[in-house]
């Protein structure tokens, strides 16, 4: 299935889709350092431009388009100024893009934020209700699906629950002519599934003195108590809690303390030797940015299935 990839990034969700067996025919990203990281790692297709001023008509009648839109303004780790904040809503440009080229299948990720209905403090301080946003989930983002595609449906997944060493809920939406079967988690508690994937397949250097790997934990890095909505220190017997774009996962033991590493949280994203390219903090931004491949992998095979006839 020829995929043309909008917000691509430094390429976790290229790499997933092409396991999965799609074939990308362009992969849209403005940033020049995830464009390199990208180019370096495999994909021949790097298109560098701005997704909002970007001809895509050369794409016309693909046959998918995937969509890692902005998701800043959903996000609990953000300021979640909602749909007024244009700057950092991808939503109206991956409707342009869909519009202009026609596709059969979309596919687009997200923050889970993006289905929380804000708090009334939020409500009180942006009282326009497509500020909040699960609304703007239920009054714009679907709406603009069902008038596109036949079937549309929102699946709330967990990168850990598929092999990946992290907890990494994430939020998608697939809209095509059929309906599609939402993956079915292969790692976690339960019967007739894997253990969870431990973070500690991530750590393979030496520990820092006098900390013992089976005592170190996950944080972080910040004051739990004056930041009690902090994900819980994890041990490294359990996936990580979620990597995010700065460079803040600190591992603790009873001998000291470092910072993960720039590999180390690749591995945790499941992107083993990824060459990555910039400065550190942009490095970080990729990696805290990207979609772990294995869990791009699943969707794309949903989507595969469902488009053969397969259940």
């Amino acid at each position: 299935m020829r995929l043309l990839e909008l917000f691509a990034g430094a390429g976790g969700a290229h790499l997933g889709l092409r396991a999965a067996g799609f074939e990308a025919v362009a992969c849209v990203e403005r940033d020049s350092d995830a464009c390199a990281t990208l180019r370096a790692g495999g994909c021949d297709v790097v298109i560098e431009a701005d997704v909002r001023t970007v001809d895509l008509t050369p794409w016309a009648g693909v046959d998918a388009l995937w969509a890692s839109f902005p998701c800043q303004c959903w996000s609990t780790a953000g300021a979640r100024k909602g749909g007024r904040d244009e700057d950092r809503n991808g939503w109206p440009w991956t409707v342009r893009a869909v519009d202009e080229v026609g596709p059969a299948w979309l596919i687009w990720e997200n923050v889970p934020g993006l289905a929380q209905h804000s708090s009334a403090a939020h409500k009180e301080r942006y009282p326009d209700p497509l500020d909040c946003p699960g609304c703007y989930l239920e009054h714009v983002i679907l709406p603009d699906m069902r008038e596109r595609f036949a079937h549309v449906a929102i699946f709330r997944l967990n990168a850990a629950d598929f092999g990946v060493p992290q907890h990494r809920r994430r939020l998608f939406g697939i809209a095509g002519p059929v309906p599609v079967v939402p993956p079915r988690a292969t790692h976690g508690p339960g019967m007739f599934r894997r253990p969870w994937v431990a973070a500690r397949v991530a750590f393979d250097g030496p520990c820092p003195v006098a900390m013992k790997w089976n005592d170190a934990r996950l944080d972080g890095g910040r004051n739990s108590t004056q930041n009690p909505t902090q994900e819980r220190s994890r041990g490294l017997g359990e996936p990580s809690q979620t990597v995010g774009g700065c460079d803040s996962l600190i591992l603790r033991g009873p001998g000291g303390k470092r910072c993960v590493t720039l590999k180390e949280c690749a591995r945790l994203q499941g992107m083993h030797d990824h060459p990555w390219h910039g400065d550190r903090k942009s490095c970080h931004r990729q990696i805290g940015n990207a979609v772990p491949p294995k869990l791009a992998e699943v969707v794309g095979r949903a989507v595969l299935q469902a488009a053969r006839g397969e259940t």
